[in-house]
């Protein structure tokens, strides 16, 4: 959907690294849930890992933002298993992602769901 600018920015809200984190992986379960994710308190330590991975390569002075409405008022949201509703950004009927800013690039982890 075409969004200006200002749609985005009041779509979106600013997260921790820990948030981050967690999002990114619960993107990769069902309904954006870690708990969708198969075997996944076994795999739970090498998630996290690979999630750390590939937000460090933004840097330490990056930036994160989630379209998670709890994190409009809490950036230290727990991400993991959220029971939350998202600003969708698409005519999906879910949508959820994490946005994450360094000084050179943006990196955008989007995931969508319709009935």
């Amino acid at each position: 959907m075409p969004w200006s600018p200002e749609q985005i920015q009041e779509s979106l809200y600013e997260i921790g690294g820990e948030s981050a984190t967690q999002l990114l992986v619960a993107l990769q379960g069902d309904f954006y849930q870690a708990a969708g994710i198969k075997d996944f308190e076994n795999r739970k330590e090498q998630l996290f890992k690979d999630s750390r991975t590939v937000l460090a390569r933004f840097g330490a002075n990056s930036t994160f933002f989630t379209n998670a409405a709890d994190a409009y008022e809490n950036p230290t949201v727990d991400l993991l298993n959220p029971d939350t509703e998202w600003s969708c950004l698409s005519v999906y009927t879910t949508d959820c992602g994490l946005v994450a800013v360094s000084d050179t690039e943006v990196g955008v982890f989007w995931a969508f769901w319709e009935d």
